[in-house]
């Protein structure tokens, strides 16, 4: 029963996040010309699929734009429903985290809060890298807690595994990944360690050779 009373809160935090915005939808205007940049990029590859190696942005974000285009062939909306969906499901793994190191009262605050706070809903109607950032962050914090808590190499892959994604979108997931390798430093975790930088730094191995 009160496996079932969780689910349902988070439920109710991921609906809310996605009608409150899917109602604002209607009085977006798409004004930034980061997001706008990323979308054309998108387009061009869709007309001529490339495999990044090396750049200046980061290529995942692209990706993802190029096939929620290709997917609906529609260029505005596609990507910013996108971020919508991101936005409203970052609240499991806040949720998640919160309950685990924090308390079970508390959880569903916080990631009610971060789901509608101010900036972060701006940002779900844009095209922009920084909802999908956030939403694999999430990922990868809440496996980290879980990987110490449970000592399992399974979710510290988890948690590499969404970071190395997450650095593919923002170089800011970079900084992080030492962040949480302190972490497992912290808690003398050397194995868990090992395991979750070796995937963690896939991404920002590759990058760095291509560039």
């Amino acid at each position: 029963m009160f496996f079932l009373k969780r689910r349902v809160q988070i439920s109710i935090i991921v609906f809310i996040g996605v009608v409150l915005r899917l109602i604002c939808i209607p009085f977006f205007q798409g004004v930034d010309a980061d997001g706008t940049s990323r979308i054309l990029i998108a387009e061009r590859l869709i007309d001529s699929p490339e495999f990044f190696t090396h750049g200046v942005w980061l290529p995942l974000h692209h990706y993802l734009n190029a096939f929620a285009i290709l997917l609906s062939g529609e260029h505005i909306i596609s990507p910013v429903l996108v971020n919508i969906l991101l936005a409203s499901f970052t609240a499991i793994p806040i949720f998640y985290f919160s309950e685990r190191e924090f308390s079970y009262k508390g959880a569903w605050l916080a990631a009610l809060l971060f789901v509608l706070s101010p900036v972060f809903f701006r940002n779900s109607f844009h095209a922009l890298s920084g909802v999908p950032y956030a939403f694999f962050i999430a990922w990868s914090l809440n496996w980290l807690s879980l990987s110490l808590k449970l000592k399992s190499v399974k979710y510290a892959v988890l948690s590499g595994l969404m970071i190395t994604i997450a650095s593919g979108i923002r170089y800011e997931s970079w900084l992080v990944i030492a962040l949480f390798t302190l972490v497992y430093c912290i808690k003398k975790s050397w194995s868990l360690m090992g395991f979750f930088w070796l995937v963690a730094m896939i991404f920002p191995s590759f990058w760095m050779i291509g560039n």
